[in-house]
C-alpha cells in the first residue's frame, strides 16, 4: 500500500491503548471470538468478549442496554510506522460526549489488512478502542468484541476494503460506565488511489480574482496542477455545516500556510468530483469590502472551529446568494459518500 510522506509520529500515543486482536478465519459456530481464547483447544471463550445486542441491521451506537440510535458513519486509515488499521467515526445523538471514534489497529499479517479478529480488551498488541472526539480525542478505552475487513467488489480495477464492527467499551471509563455498544456493518474504507475523486484546486492563473473567475464558464477556467485539498487529507465532510475535518496528519494551519497570500480580491478555487469541475469558491479576508455571491472558506477561520476543522460558507457579505447553493451538488455528496466521508 502508497504511504504518504508525511511523519506519522502524531499517532504513536495510540501505541499505548491496551487490547488484542488476533488474525485468523473465524468459526462462525464458536461465537464472535471464534475460540480464539488463546489456549491450546479451541474452546469457546466464555466471558464478557461478546458484546451484548444483536450486532445486526443499520449502524447504532448503544448505551446502557437501552435503544439503540442510528449513526453514520465515517472511516479513514490509521497509518503508522509499525501497523495499519482503520478509524470509524460515528456520527449521531449518541451521548453527552459526541461523536465516537472506534480505532482499530492491526500489525501486518499474511493477509495484510485483511481479515477477521476477535479482541478482548485485555493484551497487549494489536488493539482496539473506542474515544469521543469532543471530550477527549486520545483518550481510547479498550473494546471487547470482533471484526472483519474485507475486500469488496472492484470498481475501475480497484477494491475497496468494508469493515465491520461489532463491539463494546471495557474498563473503568466513561464509555463503558455507560454500557456503549457500538455496531458497523461492511463501511467502505476509501483506497489511497481514490484520494482524486474529490479535490479542492487552485487555478492556474495566479492574477485572475474570485469575482473574475465567478464571471467566466466553469469549463473554461484552468486549474493548477496538484490538488489542495484530497480524500487523503480529508477524515470527514459534515454536510449539515459543510465542514471539512483534515485527518491526523493534516491540521488547519497547515493547510492553510501552503495557500498564496490572500487579497481583499479573494483567490478562487474549484471543487472537483470524480475529475469534473463541480463548483467555483473562493477564499476571502474579512479586511475584503468585496461580496462574493458564491462558496467561501474565511482567512482566517471563524471563531469556534476545531483546528482540524474548516467551514465552506455559503457566501460572502452577499444577502442574497443565488440558488441552488452549489455546495449541495449531488455529483460532490455522491463521491463523499461513496468513499466513507460524508458525515451528516
Amino acid at each position: 500500500m502508497a504511504r504518504s510522506p508525511i511523519s506519522l509520529c502524531l499517532l504513536l500515543s495510540v501505541c499505548l491503548i491496551p487490547g488484542c486482536l488476533t488474525y485468523g478465519a473465524l468459526d462462525p459456530g464458536a461465537g464472535p471470538d471464534g475460540g480464539q481464547d488463546g489456549g491450546q483447544d479451541g474452546d469457546v471463550h466464555q466471558d464478557d468478549s461478546a458484546p451484548p445486542g444483536p450486532c445486526s441491521g443499520p449502524a447504532y451506537v448503544r448505551l446502557g442496554g437501552e435503544g439503540a440510535s442510528p449513526v453514520v458513519v465515517t472511516t479513514d486509515w490509521l497509518v503508522m510506522d509499525c501497523c495499519e488499521g482503520v478509524y470509524l467515526t460515528f456520527h449521531g445523538p449518541t451521548s453527552a460526549l459526541g461523536p465516537l471514534r472506534a480505532m482499530l489497529r492491526v500489525w501486518g499479517g499474511p493477509q495484510g489488512l485483511n481479515g477477521e479478529f476477535a479482541f478482548d480488551g485485555e493484551a497487549e498488541s494489536p488493539m482496539a478502542g473506542l474515544a469521543s472526539l469532543e471530550s477527549d480525542p486520545w483518550t481510547f478505552e479498550p473494546l471487547a468484541g470482533w471484526a472483519r475487513i474485507e475486500e469488496r467488489e472492484q470498481v475501475d480495477h480497484i477494491s475497496p476494503l468494508v469493515v465491520t464492527l461489532c463491539a463494546h467499551a471495557t474498563g473503568e471509563g466513561p464509555l463503558a460506565s455507560q454500557g456503549t455498544e457500538v455496531w458497523v456493518e461492511r463501511a467502505v474504507l476509501a483506497p489511497m488511489e481514490w484520494a482524486e475523486r474529490w479535490q479542492i484546486r487552485l487555478l492556474a492563473d495566479p492574477d485572475l480574482s474570485a469575482q473574475d473567475a465567478l464571471a467566466l464558464p466553469l469549463d473554461s477556467l484552468a486549474l493548477r496542477d496538484g490538488a489542495w485539498a484530497d480524500l487523503w487529507s480529508l477524515a470527514s465532510y459534515g454536510h449539515a455545516e459543510h465542514e471539512l475535518r483534515w485527518n491526523e496528519w493534516h491540521s488547519t494551519e497547515g493547510m492553510l500556510a501552503v495557500l498564496p497570500p490572500v487579497g481583499v480580491q479573494g483567490l478562487p478555487f474549484v471543487v472537483v468530483a470524480d475529475g469534473a469541475p463541480a463548483y467555483l469558491g473562493a477564499f476571502m479576508t474579512p479586511l475584503s469590502s468585496l461580496s462574493f455571491g458564491g462558496p467561501v472558506i474565511l482567512m482566517p477561520p471563524g471563531d469556534g472551529l476545531d483546528p482540524r476543522a474548516l467551514r465552506i460558507e455559503r457566501s460572502y457579505a452577499d444577502p442574497r446568494p443565488g440558488s441552488p447553493d452549489p455546495r449541495e451538488d449531488p455529483r460532490v455528496l455522491a463521491v463523499l459518500g461513496e468513499t466513507g466521508r460524508l458525515a451528516p
